[in-house]
């Protein structure tokens, strides 16, 4: 906010509001404990701006910017010939919080329609095949917030345990979840 500019380093004071900075977790909490509606509204009003921001209107405007934006430098990319994982979702605590943002109104409302997006979100960014080692993900600096994703990833499958809906996209995710975990198992250290 302006206010934060005025107690903190310009250069060090972040972005947004962006999806990496998108937290609900904290105000669904306070609903629960204090049965406060403005926290509940807000964690809706969250999922709801959080996917208007990945999702997008589908306007004209929208797919030209993915054109220069996303398509030509991807087809540039493989044209030198790099290693080119292009999932709808990208691997980051942006997608995590995405994905948390729509399980915490899921588990405000009962709403499908929440569990179904995050169902979606999660299929389209993981896959219990991937090749660990073309995300990079030794590279700490830029991508360390993976973990946020596999955080969601455990509330998503907590979810669905209370549930006991063990369908497909619950298989689905726990083959996703059992591969990386092994991955950090035998690449990360505290």
């Amino acid at each position: 906010s302006i206010n934060h500019l005025e107690v903190d380093h310009v250069a060090q004071s972040g972005g947004g509001p962006g999806d990496e900075h998108c937290y609900s977790t904290g105000l669904m909490y306070h609903y629960l404990l204090t049965g406060t509606e403005t926290s509940r509204s807000a964690v809706l009003k969250m999922a709801g701006w959080i996917t208007y921001y990945m999702e997008g209107t589908g306007s004209l405007l929208e797919h030209l910017q993915k054109i220069l934006t996303k398509d030509i430098p991807l087809i540039k990319r493989i044209i030198r010939g790099e290693i080119v994982m292009e999932n709808d979702y990208q691997f980051t605590r942006g997608t995590g919080n995405y994905i948390n943002t729509l399980l915490d109104a899921y588990f405000l409302t009962n709403d499908n329609e929440y569990i179904e997006m995050a169902e979606h979100v999660i299929k389209y960014s993981i896959h219990p095949l991937d090749n660990i080692v073309d995300r990079k993900l030794e590279n700490v600096e830029d991508n360390w917030s993976y973990l946020v994703h596999i955080q969601s990833l455990i509330k998503y499958l907590h979810i669905k345990i209370e549930s006991e809906n063990f369908d497909e996209s619950f298989e689905y995710t726990l083959a996703c979840l059992r591969h990386y975990v092994e991955w950090i198992y035998e690449n990360e250290y505290f």
